[in-house]
């Protein structure tokens, strides 16, 4: 068996259950020594990738990086000083799509700081803006403690499908201008005073400044941070796919993409049985052929066509073929066996004529923990989806993966909630479904324990049993089946009061489990939570604990 066929094993990662509490895997008190190892092995990877190596590509991609890095921080605000000789320092970087999120994910930001400053790192959070824009609206609590309600509050309309953050312009203006106003209305009766107050004025100003969507939420969000003492930069990922590293990194999987298809079908199938997924289309659909067309891991799409499209690739002379089959091609002068200035040169002069050429999911992490950084911060779900990147890396790159840390919370919005216990809504449902398949057992008994002590009920009961003691046969098993069933109505009236007893506590129990499920979610998002609450967990209580 393989190494990497050895490292991938089923793995549960799970959100906290317990409200402000935190999980950090490995513990925070080790990250320091992960880190280490991780900058060794980047320092030592002489791995080439046709005429530059591994190392060399990281060391050039972390100077543009940086200086993109800063150049786009300072646009809406003064970061902090950076470590001394930073294009040397480590460099820590987290990641996310530029959008609304619960405070578990945005926790990542704050420890993504805490972290850099403790080992005189740099700390960059990456906007993923090749993602598509799947959300345009909150989910807002309202109503009242007894009584609430979800309510979807929009801040723009749904754009046309497939486009991606980085093109997405705000499109309704009212809308987006009064969605704080509206959502903070709708939650007033159940949290009178939240971020929304401070955070939307500076969405709305980001926005017109920018015109992004993704953009507006973002920087008006680092700007808080920056505001409660947090030290990073931020870039949104199209920075990063340009720019002679990253055409090099781009232009080496191409060349070799019949070996890069094969492992990436090969580790997506393994994953999905490793971890029982049935979907075709998780954790990512396999990369698909079509006729002597093989479909690369990359999105494409144009400013005047602002729709992602997957990238097909076939050999073509002494090079390759790249199209969307939607119309656009180009070449390439790329093949496994030869250098690639000449392809790092074209894909150049594409994107400078207009081409957007983006990683998809998994090559996203891929080129920002190979070439970007020391360190990468994962969330849940994207620590459990690198699971499949490392198998990528070692079975690609004949590589031993550098580490990645995975922190999340759980904070929930500070209100009463009625106490639920699953095990008794589950022993409820379990009455309930005997009570309509084994009548009999909740009938009244004599006082010698004996049976019913109705004699039409035990009747019923008599008849039921014996068709329970008659064995089964082809020809009587219908009549049995239906009898047993006929018995069982019969027997209903008898057992009329316990069932509505059981029907009501149902009810009661029901309703108080869904207010236990609006009011105590952990997936409401950062700006509709108290300012104070906020700060105080992800400023004090959240690094407290890591330090525990």
């Amino acid at each position: 068996m393989s190494l990497a066929s050895e490292m991938l094993h089923y793995r549960r990662l799970a959100a906290p259950r317990q409200d402000r509490s935190v999980l950090v895997q490995p513990p925070f008190g080790e990250l320091g020594s992960l880190l280490a190892g991780n900058i060794a092995r980047g320092k030592s990877s002489a791995i080439d990738l046709q005429g530059r190596t591994l190392a060399d590509l990281a060391s050039a991609a972390r100077k543009l990086l940086l200086s993109d890095a800063q150049d786009y921080t300072r646009q809406y605000l003064d970061p902090a000083p950076l470590p001394a000789d930073a294009a040397s320092a480590p460099f820590i970087l987290a990641g996310h799509q530029p959008q609304l999120f619960h405070p578990g994910v945005w926790c990542k930001n704050f420890a993504l700081s805490l972290l850099a400053q403790r080992h005189q790192a740099v700390a960059i959070n990456l906007l993923v803006d090749s993602d598509a824009v799947k959300k345009t609206s909150s989910r807002v609590p309202s109503g009242n403690i007894v009584q609430p309600a979800l309510l979807d509050v929009p801040f723009d309309v749904m754009p046309e499908a497939n486009t991606p953050y980085e093109e997405r312009k705000i499109l309704d203006w009212p809308t987006f201008e009064t969605f704080g106003s509206r959502a903070a209305a709708e939650i007033a009766p159940l949290i009178p005073d939240t971020l929304l107050n401070s955070y939307w004025p500076r969405a709305i100003a980001r926005g017109r400044a920018t015109g992004n969507l993704g953009l507006a939420l973002a920087q008006s969000r680092h700007q808080i941070e920056r505001e409660w003492g947090m030290n990073t930069l931020e870039l949104p990922q199209s920075h990063c796919c340009q720019g002679v590293p990253y055409y090099h990194f781009v232009a080496h999987l191409l060349a070799n993409l019949p070996r890069l298809w094969d492992v990436y079908n090969a580790s997506v199938r393994e994953f999905r049985h490793v971890n029982r997924i049935r979907s075709a289309a998780h954790p990512v659909p396999d990369l698909a052929i079509e006729g002597d067309w093989l479909e690369a891991p990359f999105w494409v799409w144009s400013g005047a066509n602002p729709r992602r499209r997957r990238l097909f690739v076939r050999a073509a002379g002494e090079g390759l073929e790249l199209t969307d089959r939607h119309g656009w091609s180009a070449a390439l002068s790329a093949h496994a066996d030869g250098e690639l200035a000449v392809a790092v040169e074209q894909l150049d002069l594409l994107a400078r004529g207009g081409l957007r050429l983006r990683t998809r999911a998994l090559l996203t992490t891929m080129y920002a923990r190979l070439l970007l950084s020391d360190l990468f911060i994962h969330g849940i779900g994207g620590s459990k989806y690198d699971e499949l990147t490392d198998q990528l890396i070692h079975r690609f790159f004949d590589l031993e993966p550098a580490g990645y840390a995975t922190i999340s919370a759980t904070l929930k919005l500070p209100l009463p909630l009625p106490t639920v216990e699953a095990e008794s809504l589950s022993q409820l449902d379990h009455e309930i479904r005997e009570l309509d398949y084994h009548p009999e057992t909740y009938l009244p008994f004599d006082e010698n324990g004996r049976g019913s002590a109705d004699a039409g009920a035990s009747s019923l009961v008599e008849q039921k049993r014996r068709w329970i003691t008659t064995p089964p046969g082809p020809d009587n098993v219908r009549q049995r089946y239906l009898e047993i069933r006929r018995l069982n109505a019969a027997l209903r009236p008898w057992v009329a009061p316990v069932a509505e007893e059981l029907t009501r506590r149902r009810t009661q129990l029901g309703s108080a489990a869904r207010v236990a499920a609006i009011l105590g979610s952990r997936e409401y998002d950062f700006c509709l939570f108290p300012t104070s609450l906020l700060r105080d967990f992800l400023c004090r209580d959240m690094p407290a604990q890591l330090d525990a």
